[in-house]
């Protein structure tokens, strides 16, 4: 398996959400748009980066590593972010949540991603991805709305296959070092990944309390999905290309 292959899922993916009853008509209680309103802004707007910095470090990428394909895949994950945040964009209209246009959070994630620097990117990328793993099943729990649902249900699907992605490119940068260097990337990730959990649920934390969430489920769900992560990248190096599969295709469950 190569870079085309995941081009290619992700070419395939851009109907993902054509499943979604956007005329339910259920709005959301005074209590669910309350816990809800000030997350669902932030990850919209985060959502919907046009991945300049990560363009130009997957250009370097390509350069560094004799890859091919790199590139216009990491082209084609954009795009799938940023249909993300079109449908929670649609949600938010059809309940009169307004959008923001710029969030602290989101500059920070930016500034962190920023450079050519492609190792460094994608583990501040994929530190998001893990948390957002766990923040779209809270959210998904934190209201009535099967609109909501099915789009949290969708993200996480795709979250999952970002997840393997990133692995697979991770696996690309670790086979090139040695193992204290490697060792050493993956703690600079779990540190940069606690601080981050903490944070998310400290700004997000309504949410997390509509869903019934403590502190303790969010941040082991968020380190599992982490371990998670470091088996997909082992299992690449002990399984040949052909038995790497992609899952391209899931039911969405509610």
């Amino acid at each position: 398996m190569d870079f085309k292959t995941w081009k290619t899922h992700f070419e395939n993916n851009t109907i993902h959400f054509d499943h979604i009853n956007w005329n339910d008509n259920y709005q959301l209680s005074p209590t669910e748009l309350k816990a809800i309103t000030s997350s669902v802004q932030q990850f919209q707007k985060g959502e919907s980066s046009e991945g300049k910095n990560l363009i130009l470090s997957a250009k370097t990428f390509e350069k560094d590593y004799k890859v091919k394909n790199y590139t216009d895949t990491i082209k084609c994950f954009i795009k799938e972010e940023q249909s993300h945040s079109r449908a929670l964009g649609k949600f938010m209209e059809s309940q009169s949540i307004s959008f923001i246009s710029d969030h602290w959070v989101d500059q920070l994630f930016r500034f962190l991603r920023s450079g050519s620097n492609i190792e460094r990117a994608i583990l501040v990328l994929s530190s998001a991805e893990l948390i957002a793993t766990q923040y779209y099943v809270a959210l998904r729990d934190a209201t009535e709305s099967k609109v909501l649902k099915s789009i949290c249900s969708q993200i996480l699907i795709d979250e999952d296959n970002h997840i393997r992605f990133q692995a697979f490119a991770l696996n690309q940068i670790y086979s090139t070092k040695s193992k204290l260097k490697v060792r050493f990337s993956k703690l600079v990730h779990l540190i940069l990944l606690i601080g981050t959990t903490c944070s998310v649920f400290i700004i997000h934390r309504n949410v997390f309390k509509k869903a019934g969430w403590s502190f303790g489920k969010f941040s082991s769900g968020c380190l599992n999905e982490f371990f998670y992560l470091q088996k997909m990248i082992l299992n690449k190096h002990k399984q040949s290309n052909s038995s790497y599969k992609i899952p391209f295709s899931y039911e969405t469950t509610i």
